[in-house]
């Protein structure tokens, strides 16, 4: 997985990806922000992870081939997961068996944590 910040309107929020397979947007602060698939083909589902309670809720499924628009179930920090069951590399297992990105930060006197899939390339 690498950074893939220039898929995003936003410049609040984080990218990495892996293209066409699998993306993980953080908002630190919620919100809204638009992904460009533009360069990748099919659907993928779409997961909110709440970072704060490890909760992951499958939403709709969004189809490649233009920019696509997200806001955060509320103002908290969240990870929007995109996730094309077709696309993913033989082998890799996004939240699972450590394959992670583990990020972390200190904001306002607390340290915040996440875990991101870790796999390697990405558009952008």
């Amino acid at each position: 997985m690498k950074p893939c910040n220039g898929l995003l309107t936003s410049q609040n929020n984080y990218c990495f990806g892996k293209s066409g397979e699998v993306y993980a947007i953080y908002f630190p602060a919620g919100g809204s922000d638009s992904v460009d698939l533009s360069k990748v083909q099919g659907n993928f589902d779409v997961y909110w992870f709440n970072p704060r309670n490890g909760d992951k809720t499958q939403m709709s499924s969004v189809t490649g081939g233009g920019k696509r628009a997200f806001t955060t179930p509320d103002n908290k920090d969240w990870v929007l997961h995109l996730e094309n069951p077709q696309g993913q590399v033989q082998g890799s297992q996004p939240f699972q068996n450590g394959n992670v990105i583990h990020v972390s930060w200190l904001d306002s006197a607390y340290i915040s944590n996440i875990f991101l899939p870790a796999v390697m390339d990405c558009d952008g």
